[in-house]
């Protein structure tokens, strides 16, 4: 088994505001193979894409990091902002949540890709162009040189997502991290867009980590899910492993939350309460025990859910694994309620995470 492409290692993200400190991440473990897909999912607010975004220093001064982040196994979380720039782009690439925001409205499409080419291929001039021209067209953008003279605002939002995602193969990237790329697209489009990546990614080898709030979404395309929630992974297994059987309350209530286009009609049922706030004087610090408690149809005091979060451990039915991507690869859940749980270790809660 070859180590991982990307390891995040007791990743944490803590943001300075004048309430105080408000942890948003706490403490997570994640591995990404070479040419794997990982799905991240949750509801808004549960860390997933805080967890990136800090992951490639793109959230500024007032948030703090801890833990690691290993490149190749280089640790690449302490670089100079130089030596990080030169990382992002080229080596890591991001498809930003909302394009019509992400792009430069005043600067045409293809000179924001030519940036790009310049600055991480070191490409400019007729050789720019061509290469733009080549971009826009494998991202299945109609008449590719008539639109590289186009603004953001002359094109559909579809379009768009397509610009941004050849904005990001420009740098030839070895890991795509998209970020909830079919959001206000409709379905047809979100189809199309998610094909893309699926042939883009297995035409160029690359490793990519699809960020979504919807199950079904990552479904098809993820080698692996792992679940967030509270700034934490509760649950992370193989896709199929998780669709046959979710160990986790909180995976289970996503799933039960997705309509279903065959079989007998059913109501959806809504996860009852919502992600407690971040910080020291939100709901998620205030309280002790295991952050989904407050939701959770199944919360014990006698199995310790009112007095400490369980760690992410993997079924005790599970091979134990040798190495760390293999460790990834099992199913691992966070809660005291699964069945065959290994031996319980506390974990630092986000408030003390905080002082």
């Amino acid at each position: 088994m070859t180590d991982p492409l990307l390891s995040l290692e007791g990743f944490t993200v803590i943001f300075d505001s004048a309430g105080g400190a408000a942890p948003a991440v706490a403490g997570i473990d994640l591995a990404v193979g070479r040419g794997e897909t990982l799905g991240i999912v949750g509801e808004s607010g549960s860390g997933k894409s805080v967890t990136w975004l800090a992951a490639l220093g793109l959230l500024g001064a007032h948030a703090r990091t801890g833990g690691r982040v290993r490149l190749d196994g280089r640790d690449v979380s302490r670089l100079d902002p130089a030596a990080a720039a030169a990382i992002r782009g080229r080596r890591i690439a991001m498809i930003f949540q909302d394009p019509m925001s992400a792009l430069n409205p005043v600067l045409s499409v293809g000179r924001q890709i030519r940036e790009v080419l310049a600055l991480h291929r070191g490409l400019r001039g007729r050789a720019a162009r061509d290469e733009a021209c080549r971009l826009l067209d494998r991202v299945g953008i109609a008449t590719p040189a008539a639109r590289l003279g186009a603004y953001p605002h002359e094109l559909s939002g579809g379009m768009c997502q397509r610009v941004m995602i050849a904005m990001a193969l420009a740098g030839e990237p070895d890991l795509l991290i998209a970020d909830e790329p079919t959001t206000a697209l409709d379905a047809t489009i979100q189809a199309q867009i998610l094909d893309l990546l699926a042939d883009l990614r297995d035409e160029r080898g690359m490793s990519l980590v699809l960020i979504s709030h919807d199950l079904g979404v990552v479904a098809d395309l993820a080698d692996r899910i792992a679940v967030m929630y509270c700034g934490r992974v509760v649950e992370t297994a193989p896709t199929d492993a998780l669709f046959r059987h979710q160990h986790h309350p909180y995976t289970a209530g996503l799933m039960a939350a997705v309509p279903r286009l065959h079989g007998p009609r059913r109501r959806l049922v809504a996860i009852p309460g919502q992600i407690p706030a971040a910080g020291a004087g939100g709901a998620g610090a205030a309280r002790r025990g295991c952050v989904f408690a407050p939701r959770c149809a199944q919360a014990d005091a006698t199995a310790g859910c009112a007095d400490s979060m369980p760690p992410l451990a993997p079924l005790a039915t599970d091979t134990l694994a040798t190495d760390r991507l293999a460790a990834d690869r099992l199913h691992q859940v966070a809660c005291f309620k699964a069945t065959a749980r290994p031996q319980i270790h506390r974990q630092p809660m986000l408030w003390e995470m905080a002082g």
